[in-house]
């Protein structure tokens, strides 16, 4: 973490810094808050990278149990991304398991493995 601490210490714009700061507090040191802070930095420096959003709602939706904040943020995910399959694999999940729409949950788990299809023949 000190490397990541470092990078954004000489530039404090450095959203893949966050990004990754955010992945080592989310996975590693289960610092759920300060990983949501981070995560939420990294989408007010760029708001286009997807990568942000994707991690800010895995975190909402199994750490918070904040399904409606996860599903917002997989669909910017997609929206910014649409041929990222595990995108639309964690979005199925959640319809699925959380929100109860089983034909949305088969529409992407479809289009995930559509993508991965196309991406491996």
């Amino acid at each position: 973490m000190a490397d990541y601490d470092l990078a954004i210490e000489i530039e404090p714009n450095f959203a893949a810094a966050y990004n990754c700061r955010g992945l080592l507090k989310n996975v590693k040191l289960m610092d759920i808050a300060g990983a949501l802070a981070d995560y939420d930095r990294v989408i007010a420096l760029d708001p286009l990278l997807s990568e942000a959003f994707y991690n800010r709602g895995t975190l909402k939706h199994q750490e918070l149990g904040d399904s409606i904040g996860a599903l917002a943020d997989y669909d910017l995910t997609i929206k910014l991304d649409p041929k990222l399959a595990s995108a639309y694999f964690v979005r199925g999940l959640l319809k699925r398991d959380r929100l109860n729409d089983l034909s949305g949950a088969a529409q992407d788990l479809a289009r995930a493995i559509a993508l991965v299809r196309e991406a491996f023949p």
